[in-house]
C-alpha cells in the first residue's frame, strides 16, 4: 500500500520533477534550449528531408539525471510538463516557453473562438484540451500542425458526404 501512495504523490505529481529540475540546473546548467529546435524541424517531411533526425527527448536518461529513478529502471519515461520542461531547458529565461503558449491560446481563440458555430467551437475545445494534456511542448507545433490536417480531413469528408447525400435526396 506504501507503494501505491508513493506512486500517487511522486509519479503522478508534477511538483517533485519540478523542485528535481530546479535543483540540477542551479547545480549544472540548463540544457541550453536546443530541443524547442524539433518545432521547426518536425514541420519539414521525411520525404523532403529523409535523414532528419529523430524527435523526441529521452525522459529514461533524464528520469536518471533527476535522480528519480533506480539505475536498473531503463523503461520509465519521466515527465516535466511545460513548467519543468522550460526551467530544464533554458532556466529562467524559460519564461517565453510560457509567452508563446500563451500567444498560441490567443490565436486559437480569435481563429475558432466563436460559440454560435459548433464546428468552430469543436475545434477550439480539441485544441485547447490537446496542448493542455500535452507532457512536453518540444514538438507542440508539429504535433498541432498533424492535427489540424486531420480536422481538415475530417471535415473536408463530413461536407463532401453531407453535400453528396443531399444530392442523392
Amino acid at each position: 500500500m506504501s507503494n501505491f501512495f508513493d506512486i500517487l504523490v511522486t509519479r503522478l505529481n508534477y511538483f517533485e520533477p519540478l523542485v528535481r529540475v530546479i535543483d540540477y540546473v542551479y547545480e549544472h546548467k540548463s540544457n541550453g534550449g536546443e530541443i524547442y529546435l524539433n518545432n521547426l524541424i518536425g514541420l519539414v517531411p521525411r520525404f523532403i528531408w529523409p535523414e532528419k533526425p529523430l524527435i523526441g527527448n529521452n525522459g529514461v536518461e533524464l528520469g536518471h539525471k533527476l535522480e528519480m529513478l533506480t539505475i536498473n529502471d531503463n523503461f520509465t519515461s519521466i515527465g516535466l510538463q511545460g513548467i519543468g520542461e522550460a526551467f530544464y531547458e533554458l532556466a529562467w529565461l524559460g519564461i517565453v516557453i510560457g509567452v508563446f503558449l500563451a500567444l498560441l491560446f490567443w490565436l486559437i481563440q480569435r481563429l475558432f473562438y466563436v460559440p454560435s458555430n459548433p464546428v468552430s467551437m469543436s475545434i477550439y475545445i480539441y485544441l485547447i484540451l490537446y496542448i493542455v494534456q500535452r507532457d512536453a511542448y518540444f514538438a507542440l507545433i508539429p504535433g498541432l500542425v498533424l492535427q489540424l490536417i486531420g480536422i481538415v480531413i475530417f471535415f473536408g469528408t463530413l461536407s463532401f458526404l453531407s453535400r453528396f447525400l443531399i444530392r442523392l435526396k
